[in-house]
């Protein structure tokens, strides 16, 4: 897994330093201890370690198992940006959770094949 990240990272690094050197208005730029910090945790946790383990994932996870992801992210963003941003739940993002909630995990507990068969 991060022999099959490690090329593709460094070469969107260098193009994304690039492109932002080149387009990027300079006067805009500001180098704090939270911006760097922020930078580097993003570059590490929210790229680098996240690709690795995903990929990683693919070889003891099954495909189908590991397509939920996609249905389960927002469901983390919302619930951090709750917790540590103190942003508000609207009723529909927590009805939304809640249905995105059952239609992953009511397949894998073979709800379906029980309600089918006593059908």
């Amino acid at each position: 897994p991060v022999s099959a990240n490690i090329v593709g990272m460094v070469i969107s690094a260098f193009l994304m330093l690039t492109s932002g050197l080149i387009f990027e208005p300079w006067s805009q730029i500001e180098f704090t201890l939270i911006s760097i910090s922020a930078t580097f945790f993003l570059a590490l946790f929210g790229s680098a370690f996240a690709f690795t383990t995903y990929f990683w994932l693919f070889k003891h996870v099954s495909v189908v198992k590991m397509s939920y992801t996609t249905f389960l992210i927002p469901i983390v963003a919302i619930t951090w940006s709750w917790f540590l941003l103190k942003e508000s739940l609207t009723p529909q993002a927590t009805l939304g959770a809640i249905v995105i909630l059952l239609a992953v995990t009511l397949p894998e507990m073979g709800f379906f094949k029980r309600f089918l068969a006593n059908c």
